[in-house]
């Protein structure tokens, strides 16, 4: 086991040249072929071990490897997912049924997302950003999560259908499942026809397919949902900076702590949504200030105050439906808190990006000299 483990950090570091400068890559062959003359097993190993540290070190693998391995555990935790929802439920549940097609089109959809819209890149590949990489591991994990809680309720209730009606519709699942492909071809499809499809046609086509699938479906809609959110605000193509990330992520955290706690001592759900909503907008507030006081340049000053305007709703949306979202890992119920959050979120992003970028510009056009950017 120590001398395979040995040969994988051998492959592994002369994999890892690639991502170093031609001066590092001798020395990398180097540690290589010393570590033929190190005793075998353990202090060749410690050898390499430490050969792979410094070169992850040097040519910022670490953060790659952190990245691939919260991937595999995502994995992971999803094929167990889809193992308790064909093992722990009874062959008479009818829920169970309908548990497995709700967690196999979860799964599908974070393993093909990225792989249907390659060629865009609408979804994939991750963003460089670290805040970036941890929002797509925790988000995909969320959605596992949210995977397991169904599972687990279905399971707790037995036959009263915890999470559903209790019965299994075949031409409904169908159905949802028709509508849900086409939320996603379709947008593909006009691309690839019509390049010159104005966005506004993209959001209604996409509003109208999402309330009927949510209307046949909602659990497999929310689901499909949260991971094309998920991907495609995390992908290289999307508009959010890592500050924007950093701030967002930051300002989620009193969002998740009232959707989490509220609905528990409130005890009435549609209450609880609502302070929740006050909660994420005025988080949501805060988070835009700074992501749109963090946005500099010296160009156009409209084009300026529209790049600060994007990224404060971006921070205000980040932080609101992060927040949700934690929420709806502990039950399925609480989805309406990603919702809520994500909405008012938005509204208080957008209120408060308008007003720092105002301020901004306000305050450098009386410097002396200065100019509104």
């Amino acid at each position: 086991m120590v001398g395979w483990l040995a040969g994988v950090l051998n492959r592994m570091l002369a994999r890892a040249t690639r991502d170093l400068p031609a001066e590092r890559r001798l020395w990398v062959d180097a540690v290589r072929a010393e570590a033929d003359q190190v005793p075998a097993p353990w202090p060749r190993l410690a050898w390499l071990a430490g050969g792979f540290w410094l070169v992850a070190r040097e040519s910022g693998m670490a953060r790659k490897i952190g990245y691939w391995t919260g991937t595999a555990g995502v994995a992971a935790a999803a094929a167990w997912v889809i193992w308790l929802s064909w093992r722990t439920a009874a062959p008479a549940d009818p829920e169970g049924a309908t548990d497995r097609v709700r967690v196999l089109v979860g799964a599908v959809t974070l393993a093909g997302l990225p792989w249907v819209a390659r060629g865009r890149g609408w979804f994939g590949p991750v963003a460089d950003s670290g805040a970036a990489r941890l929002a797509r591991i925790g988000g995909c994990a969320a959605i596992c999560a949210m995977g397991l809680s169904i599972v687990r309720a279905d399971r707790q209730a037995g036959f009263n259908g915890a999470v559903g009606t209790g019965q299994l519709s075949w031409p409904r699942e169908a159905a949802g499942l028709a509508i849900l492909v086409a939320a996603i071809a379709v947008p593909l499809i006009l691309r690839a026809r019509r390049p010159r499809t104005s966005p506004e046609t993209y959001v209604v086509i996409l509003t109208i397919l999402g309330m009927a699938a949510l209307f046949v479906a909602p659990i497999q809609a929310f689901a499909v949902g949260c991971a094309a959110i998920v991907l495609a605000a995390t992908s290289r193509r999307s508009p959010v900076t890592a500050a924007t990330w950093t701030t967002g992520l930051i300002a989620s955290l009193p969002t998740a702590a009232a959707a989490c706690v509220l609905p528990f001592t409130i005890g009435k759900l549609f209450t609880a949504v609502f302070i929740v909503a006050v909660v994420a907008a005025a988080a949501g507030d805060g988070a835009c200030a700074a992501a749109a006081r963090l946005v500099i340049g010296t160009g156009n000053p409209d084009e300026l105050r529209a790049a600060r305007m994007l990224q404060g709703a971006l921070a205000g949306a980040i932080a609101g439906a992060a927040g949700g979202l934690v929420a709806a890992t502990l039950s399925p119920i609480l989805g309406e808190m990603m919702v809520a959050g994500l909405v008012a979120g938005l509204a208080g992003g957008m209120a408060g990006a308008s007003l720092a970028a105002d301020r901004r510009a306000r305050s450098i056009a009386a410097e002396p000299g200065g100019s509104a950017p």
